[in-house]
């Protein structure tokens, strides 16, 4: 695993036509934390998530890995170093589980690929015997977002980007991953920021939550205060609607 990295977005902006997606937006993750970004559909969580490896470029303002802004890194070398799990897990349906999951690894020319994806299989709780050589449809969603994660983790990225990676899963299964990810925080220490809508998702894996309204951050604190000292009337009225006050 690559150390762990700080990550700082400062003052992005991003329009998509007249639509509005960051407004001066900034945010903060030391190394080794969890940043939770929690808000509705629409304001600007994903976006935000995105410009931080570049698979969208800002209109105005700078990402910084370590300090050095992101603009000065190949885009591609970038994404390398950064593990991401999309939404829906983003699996190649024609290519079994390793193959899958040894991706970023194969496309750096590292001869060990599959070996990497055996190790990265077996961080997330899955034995390679059993399902490297499964296909994508034999897994329950469940296994499928382990190999997705797994698929991140596999070319040692020191950070870890997230985008709702357990929202469509049963309550079950979703409890089961937080176990997972909190292992894997707890064992890696690698530098995650987790998109998520549900407040107590991130009450429970996350170091910091920053809310996220109208493309701007309503406030970014530990859970702690978060619940003791909503910041802003809509910081508010989000915990309220979501019972966690």
């Amino acid at each position: 695993m690559n150390d762990p990295a700080s990550l700082r977005a400062e003052d992005l902006s991003k329009r998509f036509g007249t639509a509005v997606a960051l407004d001066h937006i900034s945010i903060t993750v030391p190394a080794g934390e969890c940043l939770a970004l929690i808000g509705e559909s629409g304001s600007g969580k994903t976006t935000l998530l995105r410009s931080l490896n570049r698979m969208v470029e800002p209109d105005s303002g700078t990402v910084y890995v370590d300090e050095r802004p992101t603009r000065d890194v190949d885009p591609v070398a970038l994404r390398r170093r950064m593990g991401y799990v999309p939404q829906d897990g983003g699996l190649l349906p024609h290519w079994r589980v390793r193959r899958n999951v040894g991706l970023v690894p194969w496309l750096a020319g590292d001869h060990a690929s599959g070996a990497r994806a055996d190790e990265a299989l077996r961080l997330v709780g899955m034995d390679p015997a059993v399902y490297a050589e499964r296909w994508p449809s034999e897994l329950s969603g469940g296994q499928r977002q382990r190999v997705a994660i797994a698929r991140a983790l596999a070319a040692r990225p020191g950070i870890l980007l997230l985008d709702e990676p357990f929202g469509a899963l049963d309550a079950i299964t979703r409890a089961e991953l937080h176990d997972m990810f909190l292992q894997l925080h707890a064992e890696l220490g690698m530098t995650a920021v987790l998109v998520t809508h549900d407040i107590r998702e991130a009450i429970v894996l996350a170091d910091e939550i920053a809310v996220v309204h109208a493309g701007r951050v309503e406030q970014q604190t530990t859970p702690q205060l978060l619940l003791a000292a909503p910041a802003t009337p809509y910081v508010a009225a989000l915990l309220a609607r979501a019972g966690v006050t």
